[in-house]
């Protein structure tokens, strides 16, 4: 266990204490029947072979969309997101592979990524107009 005591004049306004753990040396897949939001969101940063990236990242997503309200979705998912590092490539293949579990909660999950996907290229888009036109 690590601390950390912040304080002044021989007073302490704030002591925190922590344990350091390196996520890479645990195993992603030790992890995915975890119920804790903080587990899902840190799987991409876990430990797992490169044919096991699109289940992590599955399993990241969908296991947050579970145990959130969409609007907590919405924020943390652009945290497994840009932890692990997305390509435009994988988006859809992603997306197919949710799509292959049938349940409704899946299928609530799809249309928000396809949402959210088209979104993000029409920013995007915008963007790279306002630089040609610029």
């Amino acid at each position: 266990m690590r601390t950390l005591d912040i304080g002044f004049g021989g007073r302490t306004f704030l002591h925190f204490e922590y344990v350091f753990i390196k996520l890479f040396s645990m195993n992603a897949r030790d992890y995915y029947h975890y119920d804790n939001p903080l587990i899902k969101i840190l799987l991409p940063k876990m430990n797992y072979e490169p044919e096991e990236r699109a289940e992590v990242i599955r399993q990241a997503l969908t296991g947050l969309y579970r145990l959130v309200k969409p609007m907590l979705f919405d924020k943390y998912s652009d945290f497994i997101d840009i932890y692990a590092e997305i390509r435009e490539d994988e988006r859809e293949s992603i997306c197919q592979e949710i799509d292959g579990h049938k349940e409704e909660e899946t299928a609530m999950l799809i249309q928000y990524f396809r949402d959210k996907f088209s979104q993000e290229g029409r920013q995007e888009g915008l963007s790279e107009s306002v630089r040609v036109f610029s």
